[in-house]
């Protein structure tokens, strides 16, 4: 059964992980990547920081009802071509990660993609908004 989560829920869950996912990545990135084996170290502090990004972007839609449907829309899009393009580098092996590594990156990828389908999931339930004339 799949649980009746929100629109604004599903991009606040979303925020909040990504949130700390960026904070991990941003304060914690010369561990993680020895534990993944994964190089240029410069690439995971900067991808923490486009993170905080996306996390500001997902509030403003879960707070503004006129901007939800449409940051929504881009979260679902967002998501997929994250999952999609982080695939793609593994299958290519792009970066040479340890185990640990690429269990890290196909288990974010499943988180990921579970958001992208909550998130699918609330738009589809809402009703949408006509225009007036």
């Amino acid at each position: 059964m799949i649980p009746k989560l929100s629109l604004k829920q599903g991009l606040l869950l979303d925020s909040t992980l990504s949130g700390i996912t960026s904070l991990l990545l941003i304060f914690m990135t010369d561990s993680i990547a020895d534990w993944m084996n994964f190089e240029p170290v410069w690439l995971l502090r900067a991808i923490g920081i486009s993170f905080i990004g996306y996390c500001l972007l997902l509030d403003l839609g879960a707070f503004n009802p006129n901007l939800q449907r449409q940051i929504g829309w881009a979260a679902v899009f967002m998501n997929l071509s994250w999952v999609v393009l982080t695939t793609a580098l593994l299958i290519a092996d792009v970066f040479t990660l340890n185990t640990a590594g690429l269990w890290a990156v196909l288990i974010a990828n499943d988180l990921v993609l579970i958001f992208a389908a909550f998130q699918y999931w609330a738009l589809r339930r809402q009703q949408p908004v006509l225009a007036m004339a």
